[in-house]
């Protein structure tokens, strides 16, 4: 077998960069598609909340609660919710990052010597993870909670005519049918 040409790297770079840089490319790239999809999931999840009790907001404030109150009490939740949310999915994630890593790096031909996350990562992943859905949250609860209670006592869901046109006659006969024992 004859050796025609010998490719050096250049000093300082290691034989697979190009390689490497394509999948950390990847990998952030991916990150930030988990991550816009995340907050709109969060997004999607707190309208969805927010229109079962907008009624029970209507009564909050007919009994004497605050705007500022009520949205307290949802950013809490908020806060509460993405505070489970990264003590469950940090770990899990740092866990299959490591085994991730483990594979990556045999196909790469690499020795992994230390797999130790720095604290500043943890940290950065659980304030993102509180700080994310709150954000996405915000807009969606100052509106539901700024409604005055006539509006709120007044909600037919979707439209006025939600009930009618939902199933019609023949639609609310079948269902009628349905759930008679």
């Amino acid at each position: 077998m004859l050796c025609s040409e010998i490719c050096i790297p250049p000093p300082g770079r290691h034989p697979h960069q190009s390689q490497m840089t394509s999948v950390i490319t990847l990998f952030l790239v991916f990150s930030f598609m988990a991550l816009l999809l995340s907050a709109i999931l969060s997004a999607t999840m707190i309208n969805g909340l927010l229109a079962q009790q907008i009624r029970q907001i209507g009564i909050m404030k007919a009994i004497g609660a605050r705007t500022r109150q009520i949205t307290g009490l949802y950013l809490v939740l908020i806060v509460l919710l993405g505070m489970a949310a990264s003590l469950i999915g940090v770990p899990l994630g740092i866990a299959a990052g490591r085994g991730f890593t483990g594979v990556i790096a045999q196909l790469l031909n690499l020795e992994i010597y230390s797999d130790v996350v720095p604290a500043w990562v943890y940290l950065v992943l659980i304030l993102m993870g509180i700080l994310i859905p709150l954000l996405v949250a915000l807009d969606p609860i100052l509106k539901a909670t700024r409604t005055t209670v006539r509006e709120t006592l007044n909600d037919y869901g979707i439209s006025r005519d939600a009930s009618a046109s939902t199933y019609g006659t023949a639609g609310s006969a079948a269902f009628d049918f349905l759930t008679t024992p």
